[in-house]
């Protein structure tokens, strides 16, 4: 079929013929859509028309313009595909219009695949080359030419995407299939979710940089937490957003980094270099060495090919997490998730300027993987005065009243992750920076106030810790009420409610967070929605009482000292 295909004229005439095909199922689709949003009383056969058709009537155009757009993109351009208005092109009016509906009607095609189909087209459509980037958060670098032409058909496509009305379809259909993309039927959803996703990265990139799009201040807009304005089911998409930006994040960068490892401990071996050495040599080896060598040689392949690709999705992972957090701090700052991404922070810079940094020095690592630690360093730590700006005043006597500023949330975040917080670490990080001038140094003061007053509120912290968890500092034991605990977290609770499927007590922003991955009671495994949670004023009122009187003891102590 494919090599019928390469055929310009067979190629374009089935081209043609996909054009009317979608303008017929657009039609059904937009009065399925019409008739659903109108409600009740209209027809309902109507409404679930679209359902009923094939799922190849959608996915041969979008495989067929995947296919000319690799391999024949100049057929695309034919006046046949694009008539003069008012008759509908192929790309900038019939395509875009189902991606329109069907990435904003997910409930009219449920196959996931088809979605990240549909995606990968869009992608294709809007391809700029990472080799070209240079929007970079907060980071030094120097501004090249482009070094990569793009054929004519992605600019032509891009500029049909450049109104108002598209960028408000696309913004939030994109953003809610990457939060949708987590859970399919297949056995490789957890893999091929992360393609999904850097396509989406890759297209959202390339829009935001367009000169006059408005595709920026629709994703601001988008994140802009506003109950008043936004629904509770579009929160409940940028809380999710950030949860797994944050959870891929971590798994992303720990698995180039492992394998980077990986590659470094088999290039080192000695048993490896002898046989690299003697590969030419046959005479010298028998049967098991050859072996040896064939094994050796499968891991480090593996390796590689594993590596490549990681690293890939990781860069522009860690790019998306570093501009959105940069434009808008506020939805990466709440509470039931900035302790997340702070325990994720620190322990990925510890990874990258920490001892284990040697281990990622493989030979030739940007040419064979492209992977550039010092942009990863730079745009992580990016992260951390997004975060904290603007940045608060914190002493001893205001702390009460700074627990609801979102910089102080996540300043206190940094300072509570005992595990991964390191000072040395985070200093050296700043000493990198300004070795290989990858930051202004504006920055460089900021993250350096930043180190200063975390380690600070550390001290701080392990005093209140030693007044609410056993000790008051004079010997004496301090008990804390059983039910002042969360029981998942074993940590004092802020803001206590009851789960009505399990009538257990937990820390609001503890089940939050939890139900952002799984929407189920963790004690019992029922179907749980947050916003049926239980208040319990009167035992926050003597949690908050309880604590208040902690911080006297607290404050007392220091005025003795």
């Amino acid at each position: 079929m494919e090599t019928q295909l390469c055929d310009r004229n067979k190629l374009s005439m089935a081209l043609a013929f996909m054009r009317f095909q979608l303008k017929a199922v657009l039609q059904v689709f937009s009065a399925s859509v019409e008739s659903k949003n109108q409600g009740q009383g209209q027809d309902q056969d109507q409404e679930g028309r679209f359902r009923f058709l094939p799922e190849f009537l959608v996915e041969d155009p979008s495989s067929l313009i995947l296919f000319a757009a690799r391999y024949a993109p100049d057929v695309l351009l034919s006046p046949e595909l694009m008539p003069p208005a008012p008759a509908p092109s192929l790309l900038g009016d019939l395509y875009i219009d189902l991606v329109s509906l069907g990435l904003n009607n997910p409930e009219s095609i449920r196959n996931p695949h088809l979605k990240s189909k549909l995606v990968d087209v869009v992608h294709a459509l809007t391809y700029c080359d990472p080799e070209d980037d240079t929007d970079y958060v907060d980071t030094n670098i120097a501004k090249l030419q482009p070094r990569f032409m793009v054929h004519p058909v992605v600019g032509q496509f891009m500029m049909s995407l450049m109104s108002a009305r598209r960028a408000k379809q696309l913004v939030g259909a994109l953003l809610r299939l990457y939060v949708d993309v987590e859970h399919t039927e297949s056995t490789s959803s957890f893999y091929d979710k992360f393609n999904t996703r850097y396509n989406i990265a890759r297209i959202l990139r390339s829009l935001w940089k367009q000169p006059q799009s408005h595709y920026l201040d629709e994703t601001i807009e988008f994140f802009t937490l506003n109950p008043s304005k936004n629904s509770h089911a579009s929160i409940l998409v940028v809380e999710r957003f950030v949860s797994r930006l944050t959870s891929d994040t971590t798994y992303l960068l720990d698995e180039s980094l492992s394998k980077l490892s990986t590659i470094k401990s088999i290039e080192q071996d000695p048993n490896y270099i002898n046989q690299n050495n003697n590969n030419n040599d046959n005479d010298n080896n028998d049967n098991t060495n050859d072996n040896n060598a064939s094994d050796t040689t499968s891991q480090l392949l593996s390796a590689e090919r594993q590596a490549s690709i990681y690293i890939t999705l990781a860069h522009e992972t860690v790019h998306i997490l570093a501009f959105l957090a940069c434009k808008v701090p506020d939805p990466f700052r709440a509470e039931e998730l900035v302790l997340r991404l702070a325990a994720m922070l620190n322990y990925n810079l510890d990874v990258l300027a920490g001892p284990k940094c040697n281990d990622l020095k493989v030979k030739n690592m940007y040419d064979r993987f492209r992977f550039n630690p010092r942009l990863l360093l730079s745009e992580l730590l990016s992260v951390y005065t997004s975060l904290s700006t603007p940045f608060p005043q914190i002493n001893h006597e205001n702390l009460e009243s700074l627990e609801s500023s979102p910089p102080y949330l996540f300043l206190s975040a940094l300072a509570q992750d005992s595990r991964s917080w390191s000072s040395s670490i985070f200093y050296k990080a700043i000493d990198l920076c300004s070795k290989y001038s990858l930051k202004p140094y504006s920055s460089l003061q900021q993250l350096a106030r930043i180190g200063t007053t975390v380690n600070d509120l550390v001290l701080q912290f392990t005093d209140l810790d030693e007044l609410t968890s056993g000790a008051d500092g004079n010997g004496q034991d301090t008990d804390v009420p059983e039910e002042f605990l969360d029981p998942l977290m074993y940590t004092l609770m802020t803001d206590p409610v009851m789960l009505p499927t399990s009538n257990m007590v937990v820390d609001r922003k503890t089940i939050k967070a939890y139900l952002l991955n799984d929407p189920r009671d963790p004690f019992n495994r029922m179907p749980l929605d947050y916003c049926d949670v239980v208040e319990i004023p009167d035992l926050k009122r003597r949690i908050v009482e309880f604590r208040q009187l902690q911080r006297e003891k607290l404050k007392n102590r220091k005025r003795e000292a």
